[in-house]
């Protein structure tokens, strides 16, 4: 049976990122070329990269290379896993990986090439990667970052969506010499790309990607490891593409012929073909030959899909291959191949909304004759959870910005996220006393409900003397929250917390709370209780509140369209 792929979580600016050789460790023998990569990694997608013991390594052992990867994918403080280049012997670092490290931190990993031998064994984990990518080959290309390989892989670290991939009008196959050092300067010489070329464009599959290098996936065949059974692969998108090494269109055919034979060609409703590299550094080749290579590829593909599998479409010159520009595609993430309308679509899924943690509210005045700065805290969502606002539901999550669980207001939703209980306490409200306020700015009668009104301030206000302060220590276990006045002393700031739920309330809680890690869903409108023996940090600033939030916050964290000022009235 098929994987069921979960998707690992997407980048945000300032992440780290490892930089592994796994095949050949180019970035020790061309060195320029590597840092012009790492400087436009940390310069053009704001990631810092992290190398290993085998980054720069020449020569170093399989079994060495594997740490190194395992390393990477152990460490919670590294968000993705970048290959420098391929090679030829990737084949044995396989046996040394462990897949329980990768399946306790599943990590976006990019490669090609050689890479299709990681690609693949991460594929039958479930964990889906991406297919390309080089930092040697495309973040460290001659001149410039091609648009579309930085657009695609940025699609793919961070969270691009649905992208309509296109061919490219200009591509490359003539590699620049590495050990010139005026080729970091000069583009790779273009010439005009063959566009697609559609085979039986009457259907529309949308499935997970496998394949990659057709060499590579040969030699998994042979080894007859790492390659599942064929009705696993039933309903996917064929990547299909061939290296520098220039395979004739005869030995291609042979090559697919092995998979048609082991059942494996039939499974692929949809095929697509890279574009064929057919020039290889120092052996320069007319352009009338180099047609007639993709041609013969072309028709070799063509020849194995008739005898195994009739009713296959493919499109061929599909930009992913050993060829500039490249598409990075998603491996083992959804690609739509729709054939009437001639389009490609590469699925990369959505990344986390980087909103900013804090928008500040000063010099405001109220209308009831609140005289004083409040600072309003909009809680952005945590890139960690990876989760929508209606899901915040019983689960651990890794707060980064002022996500903390007494700081958190409940959700609009059936099931809120109770804000100041733990598992092990009594999950209940209690009646505030006789003498506490229903209304914040008009004391006239004590509190009739368990509640706040859902259109009033739920807050923690001083006591009625001018000089007493907010202290956590000073709320004791079951006391329900003081619905009071203003306290008198004008000096005095507030934090508060806006959240989607009904009553558009502000909810002040000190900073340096912690974070629970199973709190249950509860009432819609809550009391915050205070308690000793969990507090143990410092409270930001003493606190008063006053007002109400005219606009309604999406979710857990700021809109785009947040201003630095909103309304308050009373």
């Amino acid at each position: 049976m098929r994987p069921v792929f979960t998707d690992p979580p997407k980048l945000a600016p300032g992440d780290r990122v490892a930089v592994v050789s796994p095949s050949f460790a180019a970035p020790g023998a061309f060195p320029a070329v590597h840092e012009l990569a790492m400087r436009r990694l940390r310069e053009e997608f704001g990631l810092e990269p992290v190398e290993y013991p085998t980054t720069r390594q020449l020569g170093a052992p399989a079994r060495d290379r594997a740490a190194d990867l395992m390393a990477a994918f152990a460490d919670p403080g590294i968000r993705a896993v970048l290959t420098t280049i391929g090679g030829d012997d990737q084949i044995t670092v396989l046996p040394y990986l462990d897949p329980g490290v990768v399946l306790a931190g599943p990590k976006p990993f990019a490669g090609y090439s050689d890479n299709t031998n990681l690609l693949n064994w991460l594929w039958n984990l479930g964990v889906p990667s991406f297919h390309g990518g080089s930092t040697m080959v495309h973040l460290g290309r001659g001149g410039a970052l091609h648009p579309v390989s930085a657009r695609s892989l940025r699609a793919a670290l961070f969270g691009g969506g649905d992208v309509d991939l296109y061919p490219a009008p200009v591509f490359s196959e003539d590699e620049l010499d590495w050990n010139e050092p005026a080729s970091l300067g000069r583009e790779p010489p273009g010439q005009p790309g063959p566009g697609w070329l559609w085979h039986q464009p009457g259907r529309v599959v949308t499935g997970p990607a496998w394949g990659g290098n057709l060499e590579i996936l040969h030699w998994n065949l042979a080894a007859n490891r790492w390659i599942r059974p064929p009705g696993d692969y039933a309903g996917c998108v064929l990547l299909l593409e061939t290296s520098e090494d220039l395979p004739p269109g005869e030995e291609v055919f042979r090559m697919l012929r092995n998979f048609g034979e082991r059942g494996l060609l039939a499974q692929f409703p949809a095929v697509l073909a890279g574009t064929a590299k057919a020039a290889a550094i120092g052996h320069p080749v007319p352009a009338a030959e180099r047609d007639r290579y993709r041609d013969d590829q072309r028709a070799a593909i063509l020849r194995a899909l008739g005898a195994y599998n009739p009713g296959a479409m493919a499109v061929f010159n599909v930009d992913f291959g050993h060829t500039d520009p490249q598409w990075v595609l998603p491996y083992g993430g959804p690609i739509t191949v729709d054939g009437p309308a001639r389009r490609i679509i590469a699925h990369y899924g959505r990344g986390p909304r980087h909103l900013p943690a804090l928008c500040a509210l000063c010099g405001l005045r109220a209308r009831a004759g609140l005289r004083r700065r409040l600072e309003l805290l909009l809680v952005g969502a945590d890139t960690d959870q990876r989760i929508l606002v209606a899901d915040v539901r019983d689960r651990a999550v890794a707060a980064r910005f002022a996500e903390r669980s007494r700081r958190l207001p409940p959700p609009g939703r059936a099931y809120p996220q109770l804000l100041a209980q733990q598992r092990h306490e009594d999950l209940r409200l209690l009646r505030p006393e006789a003498g506490q306020f229903a209304d914040p700015f008009a004391q006239v009668r004590a509190v009739g409900c368990g509640t706040p009104h859902p259109r009033r301030v739920a807050v923690v206000t001083l006591h009625d003397e001018p000089a007493e302060r907010l202290d956590p220590r000073r709320h004791r276990l079951r006391v329900a929250v003081q619905r009071g006045p203003l306290g008198e002393d004008g000096g005095q700031r507030v934090r508060v917390v806006a959240g989607q739920f009904a009553g558009r309330r502000l909810v002040p809680e000190p900073a340096g709370q912690v974070v629970g890690r199973a709190e249950g869903a509860f009432q819609r409108y809550l009391l915050i209780e205070q308690h000793a023996d969990e507090q143990r940090q410092r409270v930001a600033a003493e606190q008063v509140v006053g007002g109400r939030f005219d606009r309604h916050a999406d979710g857990h964290g700021v809109p785009p369209w947040c201003a630095h000022h909103h309304r308050l009235s009373p």
